[in-house]
């Protein structure tokens, strides 16, 4: 099983990789309001695209750090993931290095309580919202929606300029909230695990299961 050490790195990992998302998510519509001059005019109209990715963004930010406040206080070994994000700062402080900006901002966080039933669920939600802003986060996903919307010939009025590719930042959000659910997977909170909680959702939806339990259950 991981350390407490261990899983605060990939926090840390998980979150800049987040953040990089709701970042890029919420440029994409910037640019789109910025170079294309209907936009510019009509902001009001939100029916783009865009508009529902950047909201995505943002939704995953907030669930990924909902999820870091309730696992902050759990005991992993001799330690917290508190305890570890504040050694961190400290040896910043002694070493007098530049303040990591991810590292202050989970030590913000304030903690929650949450046992392992609510700690699977909202993990769940974190990689089902991460999984969904990956596969729609293609241009070409994004120039089919609107082709279908305004026809082929205009879809160029409906992209902004010049356009962003922000799929591999999407892509590596999501591993990187795989890899520290698979490290939570194992650790013990009261008398459970995350494991174990996901493995009894999974038995009560039947044959078929659930496939975002099922990613986060394989290796």
């Amino acid at each position: 099983m991981a350390t407490a050490k261990q899983i605060t790195k990939q926090v840390i990992k998980t979150y800049t990789a987040v953040v990089q998302v709701k970042d890029a998510t919420q440029q994409k519509l910037d640019g789109l309001l910025a170079t294309q001059a209907s936009y510019t005019l009509f902001e009001n109209d939100e029916t783009h695209p865009y508009y529902s990715l950047a909201s995505s963004g943002s939704v995953l930010l907030a669930y990924y750090e909902d999820l870091i406040g309730g696992l902050k206080g759990w005991k992993i070994g001799s330690g917290t993931l508190e305890d570890e994000l504040d050694k961190l700062r400290a040896a910043e402080i002694v070493n007098d290095a530049e303040p990591d900006s991810a590292l202050d901002a989970l030590r913000q966080i304030k903690p929650k309580r949450l046992n392992a039933e609510n700690a699977s669920e909202k993990l769940m939600a974190n990689w089902f919202a991460a999984t969904m802003i990956w596969s729609r986060a293609d241009n070409a996903v994004t120039k089919w929606e609107l082709e279908k919307r305004h026809g082929k010939r205009n879809v160029g009025r409906h992209l902004e300029v010049p356009l962003l590719s922000i799929n591999p930042l999407c892509r590596a959000a999501t591993k990187e909230v795989k890899k520290l659910a698979t490290m939570l997977l194992d650790v013990v909170k009261g008398k459970t695990t995350i494991r174990q909680e996901l493995e009894r959702k999974q038995l009560l939806k039947g044959k078929d299961g659930d496939s975002t339990i099922s990613a986060l259950l394989r290796r």
